[in-house]
């Protein structure tokens, strides 16, 4: 008997292991080089790395996985959230504390990141 994937999951692999990698680039360049107040940094660095490359490996895994498909799917896509809020909130304490423009940019392309993953998981639920 075949095992079908459906299309939630197949999106949920696809996210996955991007921010895998993205995690990896962060850790390897020992650092997020994207324009964060100073005291955020020390923090991010490690912390942002991890946080992405747990996402999205455990995205995958939900992928994956045989059990309740329901479950497992919310808890992937909860996962894929994560990242990019805790990043998004990163930058509006750098904007909060004077970061200037670059800041501001980051702000919107991680809030896009987070419309997008909310915007999929429920039009795949629902569509």
């Amino acid at each position: 008997m075949k095992r079908r994937i459906g299309e939630r999951r197949v999106i949920l692999g696809l996210m996955g292991v991007p921010f895998v990698a993205f995690g990896l680039g962060i850790l390897y360049n020992n650092g997020t080089g994207q324009n964060l107040a100073p005291s955020v940094e020390a923090i991010a660095t490690a912390l942002f790395g991890w946080l992405w490359i747990i996402a999205g490996f455990l995205a995958v895994i939900a992928m994956l996985a045989s059990g309740t498909k329901k479950v497992a799917e919310e808890v992937g896509y909860g996962l894929l959230f994560a990242p990019p809020f805790v990043w998004m909130a990163a930058y509006i304490i750098t904007i909060i504390y004077g970061g200037g423009f670059a800041p501001f940019v980051g702000f919107l392309i991680t809030g896009t990141f987070v419309v997008l993953i909310l915007y999929l998981a429920r039009y795949m639920r629902n569509g």
